[in-house]
């Protein structure tokens, strides 16, 4: 049976990637985000921890490739910056990037004695694995590069022995064979040279295009917290915005949506089951400011509660007719539009 979790959370750091950048370097590729505190303002000139973990996954089994922690310190915009795989770059080689690799980022401040906050775990995008294709396109290409020219060397000193043999004899028919294939010895090296010219200016545009798409993503991802509430204009029970739900109640897969349900766990309804949870109903409700006093998801009926009224008069707001003695059994509701509530689940 799942446990409800209450937690308060009070001044605790909250992280999230803004803006996050991934781009190669000899050895690891640079992350970059910034920090801001619960009201929203940049942790400036912070001393943070910052835990990097790669590992893969099958049906069963979870692998850590690579593991990394950071002691950094934020600039005055609370943004820091981070090599992962500079801590240890040959355990970063030997990461088999043929298998599918994950990201987790974790954060904390450095001298906070509460657990690291997840800001990142996903699927590694396509910057790390240029890395590895690179490498290994590089090496095939040192190994050919090497062989085609031990071999194109091996044949020119065999052809400038008969050159020079020739010379020696007086041949002069032999020596401009000779000069001939020094001519095609060098055209064949300046059109290899074009060549690798142009493989390397095709691998610089893919790296780039990687890094812009991999920052969309990031960006695209991270920018509103998993949980998020908000009223949304469209017809929402047509197509639903990606990423987000409506908040009508259903009940959904805590497998399918297992960052959602580490939000809302069972504050809003207890599911009877340990592999589903329930998202707000929020059909026909207005939301109300949270006080000291309720628990997340608490639900308060419409009608008579102790409720404090202001005794006014017709002095005070013209045209005005004021209750007698303050008396009022029932709460009116004000005028409003209809909008679809949604919930923000990746």
């Amino acid at each position: 049976m799942k446990t409800k979790l209450f937690t308060l959370l009070t001044g605790i750091l909250l992280l999230t990637i803004a803006n996050a950048q991934t781009k190669l370097h000899e050895v690891g590729f640079a992350f970059q985000g910034y920090a801001v505190n619960t009201e929203g303002k940049a942790l400036s000139n912070e001393d943070v921890l910052v835990s990097f973990t790669i590992y893969s996954t099958t049906t069963n089994t979870t692998t850590t490739s690579y593991t990394q922690v950071d002691n950094l310190t934020t600039d005055v915009f609370g943004v820091f910056t981070a090599i992962v795989g500079s801590k240890n770059p040959t355990g970063f080689k030997a990461i088999d990037y043929s298998v599918l690799q994950n990201l987790k980022v974790e954060i904390k401040k450095k001298l906070s004695i509460t657990p690291y906050i997840t800001i990142h775990n996903g699927q590694m995008l396509s910057v790390p694995y240029a890395q590895y294709a690179n490498i290994a396109n590089l090496a095939d290409s040192a190994h050919n590069a090497h062989t085609s020219i031990t071999a194109i060397l091996a044949d020119s000193a065999h052809k400038a022995h008969t050159s020079i043999t020739a010379i020696l004899a007086d041949s002069a028919h032999k020596a401009h064979i000779a000069i001939t294939a020094i001519t095609a010895i060098r055209a064949i090296l300046a059109d290899s040279a074009h060549k690798a010219h142009t493989a390397i200016t095709s691998i610089r545009a893919i790296l780039a295009d990687s890094a812009h798409k991999a920052h969309t993503a990031i960006t695209a991802n991270n920018a509103v917290p998993i949980g998020t509430i908000i009223s949304f204009a469209g017809n929402a029970g047509t197509t639903v915005p990606d990423g987000w739900l409506i908040c009508d109640g259903k009940e959904y897969s805590i497998a399918a949506y297992t960052d959602l349900y580490n939000v809302v766990l069972d504050y809003w309804r207890t599911s009877t089951s340990t592999s589903t949870f329930y998202v707000p109903d929020l059909r026909n409700k207005f939301l109300l400011g949270k006080s000291d006093a309720r628990i997340i998801g608490d639900y308060e009926d419409q009608g008579a509660g102790d409720k404090n009224y202001i005794a006014v008069t017709p002095t005070d707001l013209p045209g005005l007719v004021p209750l007698a003695n303050n008396s009022l059994t029932n709460d009116l509701r004000p005028a409003n539009f209809a909008v679809y509530y949604l919930i923000k689940y990746k």
